[in-house]
């Protein structure tokens, strides 16, 4: 209500609240953040191919297995490869399916060379179940450029393929026509 002094009419004072935010304020926008970029940084499809990498180089069996494809493994464990073993049979046993890998992996020599990976960001696409990385690696005096395609299982990017590649300019013109939408759709249809 405003007051009405000889006819005047006076703005309402502008008042003041002192105090402060709550201490318990910043520490919420703390944890928030941190929650954002830990969730970022589990969800990029580089850091499938980085802990791919770097667990190879630790022998670190389990971290290999969990950066695959629950698809990949089981074509290579004879126990799950049956033919009538759908997409989402797979994906509910994903727990018991790393265990047998990477015992699997643990069991047979494979040669230990230390990986050094490069992820060219500038290049990668991703969609909503998969995604393409570009990336170069290094081990014994040997650098190709490779291709990863990978598949979001359980909320993560998963390996289902890396290839080396001739990265010159016409795959690369070939990469920038790369629709992703494509690649979500065959994806999509492992999992039915």
């Amino acid at each position: 209500m405003s007051e009405h002094t000889n006819g005047a009419h006076t703005e309402p004072k502008n008042v003041a609240i002192k105090g402060s935010f709550p201490k318990s304020f910043f520490i919420i926008i703390i944890l928030v953040i941190g929650a954002m970029l830990y969730y970022s940084s589990i969800t990029r499809p580089e850091n499938a191919i980085l802990n791919y990498f770097s667990s190879l180089t630790n022998q670190d069996y389990h971290t290999t297995a969990e950066s695959l494809s629950v698809f990949v493994m089981a074509m290579q464990l004879n126990q799950y490869a049956s033919p009538g073993v759908t997409g989402k049979e797979l994906l509910e046993q994903r727990a018991e399916i790393v265990e047998a890998y990477s015992a699997h992996i643990a069991d047979n020599s494979f040669d230990t060379y230390t990986y050094l990976v490069e992820p060219n960001n500038s290049h990668t696409k991703i969609g909503l179940v998969s995604a393409i990385v570009i990336f170069d690696l290094t081990y014994e005096e040997k650098n190709p450029t490779c291709i990863a395609y990978l598949i979001k299982e359980a909320n993560r990017f998963r390996i289902i393929d890396i290839a080396e590649i001739n990265f010159d300019t016409a795959f690369r013109e070939e990469l920038e026509r790369f629709n992703i939408d494509e690649l979500d759709k065959e994806f999509a249809s492992y999992f039915e």
